[in-house]
């Protein structure tokens, strides 16, 4: 079915701001909410609240925002790498890119490809902070509906990328009743080509030519418009979605975070805190309409073929033959089961002369690898299942390894399993998954075989 609401919420340490969007022909704001609180936990009991008293609904979208200071966002450049092996990279090896430790925290990263590597953003938040939200969502029954959870500044990006609206630019967001106004900052949401490129804050008395030095090569030459941000701001709940969003980049309208918030629903997450909960809309589906109209075949097709003394004439007929019908059966049931023991017999010695003819052999695996890997690097383990190699490996270049192994027709796939690791006598380790070519993809059960090397030793075959 089609989502017919979204609810926008942020939620800060001294305030809950809330706005709701209706779907009629456009999207409208039909109510907006805000509560002052002193305190992140009283601010969690308005939200309980607000929450119970709101039936769950499956045409329902909401999405949560949390203040900017609570997320921290990084981003990494790898190359030769794909973007799956490079978020996979950096998964396995978050501890080197968080200040926290990975398991005080929700991440997740999104790729970006450039001309010669892969943009890994990053963001994280604690966990902390995210748990007391999503368990009022548990509580309240409404987590089926929850979307994604990340920074308003990301979902204010999405609103403007809805309508399509020129990129790369920038927006200067002025605070007003907010609590960063208190810290007299401004904040600066950077929107590139492809992707939010994250927010800077400053001063309000800070020039902006200090600021340039801050910005990506891409929006040197942007041009930017001064949006007020306002903890609850007045919207004309008559106008469509488009013509808000146009007064909002032309600098008529304020912004309040709720309403920003909204906008993680319109475009799949970037970027989230809750990365296996990401939705999209779903489709519209006829499927009461298919079942009333094959329930209406049913009837008349029963009402049609039947009637009452027929069918307790083919009652009768169908009794007796189911009775005749079991004696058969067992009458052949011996039979049945010394067919089936047969197939097991002849399917058991159809696998083991498969098993013989196809086999692998492991010193061939090892010659194969050890002629075409350099003298200067060493395969640590050795492990081999279900036609994959899985080997550790201590050599010079990592990149260098692959690109051999990746020429070779003997291999189909080799990629990245672990992060890269530096080494005395600068060697760097890793891991690598093999997997060989389709004249051994047939095989049944091979046998696992691992083999072990100490440090600095070149295997022997």
């Amino acid at each position: 079915m089609f989502k017919k609401e979204i609810i926008g919420i942020h939620i800060a340490e001294n305030l809950v701001d809330i706005c709701i969007l209706t779907k009629k022909d456009d999207w409208y704001i039909s109510e907006t909410y805000r509560w002052d609180s002193a305190s992140f936990k009283a601010g969690l009991e308005h939200l309980e609240k607000f929450l119970s008293e709101k039936s769950p609904s499956n045409n329902r979208l909401i999405s949560v925002t949390i203040p900017q200071k609570d997320i921290f966002l990084r981003d990494v450049s790898l190359q030769n790498l794909t973007p799956e092996e490079a978020i996979n990279s950096v998964k396995l090896g978050i501890s080197l890119y968080a200040h926290l430790e990975p398991g005080e925290i929700y991440h997740d990263e999104w790729a970006i490809e450039e001309q010669n590597s892969v943009k890994i953003m990053i963001q994280y938040t604690k966990k902390s902070l995210v748990e007391p939200i999503i368990d009022i969502f548990k509580k309240t029954k409404h987590i089926k509906s929850l979307y994604a959870l990340s920074s308003f500044f990301l979902g204010f990006d999405m609103l403007l990328r809805r309508y399509k609206t020129g990129f790369p630019c920038m927006f200067l967001l002025k605070p007003e009743n907010l609590q960063d106004s208190a810290k007299n900052k401004n904040w600066l949401s950077m929107h590139g080509k492809e992707s939010w490129l994250g927010i800077h804050s400053f001063k309000q008395d800070e020039a902006f030519e200090n600021i340039r030095a801050y910005l990506p090569l891409e929006l040197l030459e942007s041009s930017f418009k001064n949006i007020t941000l306002k903890n609850h701001a007045e919207y004309n709940k008559n106008k469509p979605l488009k013509d808000i969003l146009n007064g909002i980049i032309e600098g008529k309208t304020a912004v309040s975070p709720g309403f920003c918030s909204t906008g993680l629903c319109f475009k799949k997450p970037n970027l989230s805190f809750y990365p296996q909960y990401k939705k999209k809309f779903l489709k519209p589906e006829k499927r009461f309409y298919i079942i009333f109209v094959i329930l209406s075949a049913f009837i008349m097709s029963g009402l049609t073929i039947y009637d009452i003394y027929e069918y307790t004439n083919l009652r009768s007929a169908f009794f007796k033959e189911q009775n005749h019908l079991k004696q058969v059966e067992k009458n052949i049931e011996p039979l049945i089961q010394i067919e089936k023991q047969a197939n097991e017999l002849q399917k058991s010695y159809d696998e083991i002369q498969e098993f013989k003819t196809q086999r692998v052999s492991i010193l061939e695996i090892l010659k194969v690898l050890t002629e075409i890997t350099p003298d200067h690097s060493f395969l640590r383990t050795f492990y081999y299942s279900d036609n994959k190699v899985r080997i550790s490996v201590s050599g010079q270049s990592a990149i260098e390894l692959m690109e051999i192994w990746r020429k070779n027709n003997k291999f189909s796939d080799v990629k990245l399993v672990s992060t890269v690791n530096k080494e005395r006598e600068n060697l760097e380790t890793f891991s690598v998954e093999i997997m060989l070519s389709t004249l051994h993809t047939d095989l049944k059960n091979p046998s696992a075989t691992i083999i072990t090397q100490p440090h600095g030793m070149p295997l022997e075959y």
